[in-house]
């Protein structure tokens, strides 16, 4: 009965064993090791967010997200293993570089220094279009050359439409590879280069003086002219490019199978193991855009010059305006014309390329069943 009793009454308790050193150590490692995979994972949404805000031109945002991620990469260190440190270290020192050049260009006034190239790649995803209503065309055809020399470097800056239809974005400019299809880098940097200096020298003239106008015209026109004449001879001929598509080649084609494609990068590779040749050209290329985008900002103070003798009392002479036009007409020829053929032939590479990696995605001949249908 005793024996009953007790097992009727309250429920028997069993001794719980105590965890030894070893799981004690073992349980807040595991516990340290997730915390540490939670603060990496937060890190690395604040970078993702750091370098997008950057691409978008937003350039508070960027530093005070490249600052947190740096910062939070640094914390973790010391608690991860040596390669994985490495790796991290490099990439917080990467963040707080961009971090210091893009708060020096926020103190900076200089306009040559309001442009940098992003520091990695840009690749080709989809992104949403921005609507902005396209400015209205000038009806004075004086005007245009300088209207489209505006819309060209909002297509460098932010993107922006050229037509109702056609948009232009900033990674069209920036994307991965784009120095593999623009011609003549290095002749068409120089070439900007010496246009700023000559339309920098225009800024300070005193625009009453209808004589030293027309002589500092005259001069700027000359210039450009000998520069022009130089850069045409650095860039590939039409002619002979159209020559050279019409022309049957002696052998087959070689295939344009993926086993090729390694094969012709493999070759490469074997050729030049360090890429150097790569390097040169992204660099060249990132050296060439903010010198582009300068010539075209600066082009805007001979805008300045038709706004101020189309209200000037009494009139500008006839020989100020002869000049003027002479000046519009070059820069659509001398300026536009080349940086619109570079502009289409990296429209239609991103496009392209954009389809590609988008396509890829997507079950096999998916795109060609769906032509068909």
């Amino acid at each position: 009965g005793g024996r009953a009793g007790r097992r009727g009454g309250k429920a028997r308790a069993f001794p719980c064993r105590l965890m030894d050193d070893e799981e004690r150590d073992a349980a807040a490692a595991a516990a340290n090791t997730d915390k540490i995979k939670a603060r990496l994972v937060k890190a690395l949404s604040t970078a993702h967010q750091a370098i997008s805000a950057d691409i978008e031109g937003d350039r508070a945002t960027a530093i005070a997200l490249y600052e947190e991620a740096a910062q939070q990469l640094e914390e973790i260190i010391p608690f991860v293993p040596g390669g994985h440190a490495k790796v991290m270290a490099r990439y917080s020192t990467a963040y707080a570089n961009r971090l210091r050049e893009l708060e020096e260009l926020s103190s900076s006034r200089r306009k040559d220094n309001a442009f940098r190239v992003p520091p990695f790649p840009i690749h080709f995803v989809p992104r949403p279009l921005a609507i902005a209503k396209l400015p209205d065309v000038p009806t004075v055809d004086l005007r245009r050359p300088f209207w489209l020399m505006r819309l060209l470097a909002l297509t460098l800056q932010t993107g922006s439409r050229l037509t109702h239809a056609v948009y232009v974005s900033r990674e069209v400019w920036m994307q991965d590879g784009a120095h593999s299809v623009v011609k003549a880098i290095p002749a068409k940097t120089r070439y900007c280069e010496q246009l700023v200096d000559l339309l920098s020298g225009l800024q300070a003239v005193d625009k009453a003086d209808h004589g030293l106008v027309a002589s500092h015209l005259d001069h700027f026109l000359a210039s450009v002219d000998v520069e022009w004449k130089a850069l045409r001879k650095e860039l590939p001929s039409r002619s002979a490019g159209a020559a050279q598509r019409d022309e049957k080649p002696a052998v087959a084609a070689a295939p344009s199978s993926r086993a090729w494609m390694n094969l012709k990068q493999l070759r490469t590779r074997m050729v030049d193991p360090g890429n150097t040749r790569k390097t040169e050209l992204t660099v060249a290329y990132n050296s060439y855009l903010p010198w582009l985008l300068s010539v075209l900002e600066t082009s805007q103070v001979l805008e300045a010059w038709v706004a101020y003798f189309e209200r000037c009392t009494p009139a500008a002479p006839e020989a100020i305006w002869q000049r003027l036009h002479r000046v519009s007409v070059w820069f659509y020829m001398g300026l536009c014309g080349f940086v619109l053929r570079d502009m289409f032939t990296l429209l239609v590479r991103y496009m392209h390329k954009s389809r590609y990696s988008y396509s890829r995605l997507l079950p096999p001949n998916f795109l060609s069943n769906l032509s068909s249908s």
